[in-house]
């Protein structure tokens, strides 16, 4: 009787959970609860009988990990409807109704992931890995050859179905990014200049785009203004980059065969790349995220080949040059690939003892490369350094939250401290919740470092009067890589007329072509909503997916390649945009991966026994 009470009480909370989520936490308040009688009662019925007969039939026992895990995304559950609803974590707590209901919610939520957490340990038990079977000879010899030459299969078939793209978006895409980069490399003034400080007044150029991409892509136009037009230029570099991209795709399948990946999970994979549409559309996208993204990949898989084959073998020189050279160009594609690399290092240097001497040197070439690119070449071209602001996106994200809801308790002398680095008088008005932009676009470049010293100062004063202020502004820009039920799914497809309109570069898509870019674009628009494969596109869900590996990896060493994708994540939360695919798009793109590899291990643990 007490266990039928219980397992009743438990599924009332989940039918609340599931349903509350769909009529919006806002609605709690005391004067929207009438709205909540709109709730689907027999949606809720539903989610209560499947419920009560699991908890009823099933013996639940999880390990403590996965019970933390299931309070984790619980906590990601009701955080993000908060943020989603209202933009403020008081919505729990401000009146009795929504406090109770959140207990409810919560107990609900916990209920439903322990649950889901069962059927998955269920499944990955019961798992049955059965090679592919073909009856039809054609793809049977397609498969031999697949199977027998991985990268070379893999990269054919890979390219011709993003040649698809490449006629589409014929040259290239261009988004407002790799537009003013190629308005930079031909001098163009553009609003990057008004951010930073000009080393030579001449100069219309920064470092706030990776200054090499900005060159590959201009050196490119101007080799295809030499034989025949821009737009041939333009595509030069997408030819370039997507022989990179797919060959990074092809090498992963590659890999994949040499740590036992089974003939079945190598084919799935290839169907992943060739089915969900952002694999193919960032190959045509100008944005340094595409390449930042490969080479970011490639990291990976050196550090799962390290953690599986180099603990007490020492690696080649050939070996260290390559990764060397890879992890260069990862961070000459993105400024944050610098501490990504240093981090995996430091890493490996702890687990590889017997490589800590070549890895160390490894990282110190890196470093000095790196650094004399960005301190010597650099300021020799005359080109200006990015601002600081880049990095301050949380701090000052929360100080024009301060300044919007509690601007008569800021008293004047701080209100001119802030007005010196974020011109105070319409800092409010500026502040988008899931957006920095706004607020950083007003910094003082000139703000010297006492001035910036006493703003931190006045900052955190402010955070220990205010500090759900301060909490409620980290998590409206963020929270929608921790929370599954914000979408906001985009590649770039659309024509950018920035470079044309500044008579720079004639470029412009094939009109010949609309109808077969339309049609790309409407599915691409449509996958993130089609049922299970859709969530691939999930930023939240993703995070999700992550934790849960980390949770049911059972030889911890196996985290280590999970080190940039963790620091990846991070890095999502401290971005000046909530949700923002691309900056995602470093782990999304390995995630398929890493979830067959996971699985690959799962069986040969299996053959073991």
């Amino acid at each position: 009787m007490k266990t039928t009470f219980k397992n009743i009480c438990f599924s009332i909370c989940a039918s609340i959970a599931v349903f509350i989520s769909i009529v919006s936490f806002k609605n709690l308040a005391a004067s929207n609860l009438a709205k909540l009688y709109t709730t689907n009662v027999f949606g809720m019925m539903i989610i209560f009988a499947l419920v009560i007969k699991t908890l009823s039939k099933e013996n639940i026992k999880l390990s403590k990990s996965k019970n933390i895990l299931s309070i984790i995304l619980s906590s990601f559950m009701i955080l993000g409807e908060c943020a989603q609803s209202s933009g403020n974590i008081g919505l729990i707590w401000s009146n009795i109704a929504t406090f109770v209901i959140t207990i409810f919610k919560f107990i609900g939520f916990f209920t439903i992931f322990k649950i889901c957490l069962h059927y998955l340990d269920l499944f990955l038990k019961s798992l049955k890995f059965k090679e592919i079977k073909s009856k039809n000879k054609h793809f049977t010899k397609f498969l031999n050859y697949f199977d027998a030459h991985p990268f070379k299969a893999s990269f054919i078939v890979i390219f011709l179905f993003f040649s698809i793209n490449m006629i589409a978006f014929y040259p290239i895409v261009l988004s407002p990014d790799p537009s003013n980069q190629i308005l930079q490399y031909y001098n163009v003034r553009t609003k990057y200049v008004d951010w930073a400080i000009q080393r030579n007044p001449n100069v219309f150029m920064t470092n706030h785009h990776p200054i090499m991409q900005t060159y590959l892509i201009g050196w490119c136009i101007d080799l295809g203004r030499f034989l025949i037009n821009d737009n041939f230029g333009l595509f030069i570099y997408t030819f370039i980059q997507t022989i990179i991209y797919v060959s990074v795709l092809a090498y992963t399948i590659k890999f994949f065969k040499d740590v036992g990946g089974s003939l079945k999970l190598r084919f799935i994979l290839l169907l992943i790349y060739l089915i969900v549409p952002h694999y193919a559309f960032y190959s045509v996208s100008a944005v340094k995220d595409t390449l930042y993204t490969a080479f970011m990949a490639l990291l990976i898989l050196f550090m799962v080949d390290i953690v599986r084959n180099y603990k007490d073998k020492k690696i080649s020189i050939k070996y260290i040059t390559f990764i060397t050279i890879d992890i260069i160009l990862l961070s000459l594609m993105r400024h944050n690939g610098l501490y990504i690399a240093i981090l995996s290092f430091i890493g490996l240097m702890f687990y590889s003892k017997v490589n800590i001497k070549k890895l160390f040197i490894s990282l110190f070439s890196f470093s000095l490369v790196v650094i004399s690119f960005n301190k010597i070449l650099v300021p020799y071209l005359g080109i200006a350094d990015a601002s600081i602001r880049e990095v301050l996106s949380v701090p000052f994200q929360q100080t024009a939250r301060l300044a919007k809801y509690h601007d008569e308790e800021i008293t004047e002398k701080d209100k001119e401290v802030i007005d010196k680095i974020l011109t105070y008088d319409t800092l409010k008005d500026r502040y988008d919740p899931r957006l920095a932009d706004d607020v950083k676009n007003e910094f003082n470049k000139y703000a010297t470092k006492d001035e910036i010293k006493a703003y931190f100062k006045v900052w955190f004063k402010y955070l220990l009067k205010y500090p759900v202020t301060y909490i409620n502004a980290t998590l409206d820009n963020m929270y929608g890589y921790i929370y599954p039920n914000q979408h906001y799914w985009y590649v770039y497809d659309t024509y950018d007329k920035r470079v044309v309109k500044s008579n720079v570069v004639d470029y412009h898509f094939n009109k010949n072509t609309r109808f077969l870019r339309d049609s790309l674009i409407f599915y691409e628009s449509v996958f993130p909503y089609l049922p299970g494969i859709g969530l691939i596109s999930s930023i939240g869900f993703s995070t999700w997916i992550v934790l849960i590996l980390s949770i049911y990896i059972k030889k911890k060493k196996n985290l280590i390649p999970y080190i940039p994708i963790y620091a990846s994540i991070l890095i999502c939360f401290i971005s000046p945009a909530n949700t923002y695919f691309r900056y995602a798009l470093p782990y999304i793109f390995i995630l398929p991966f890493m979830v067959l590899l996971f699985i690959s291990d799962l069986k040969g643990e299996k053959n073991e026994k």
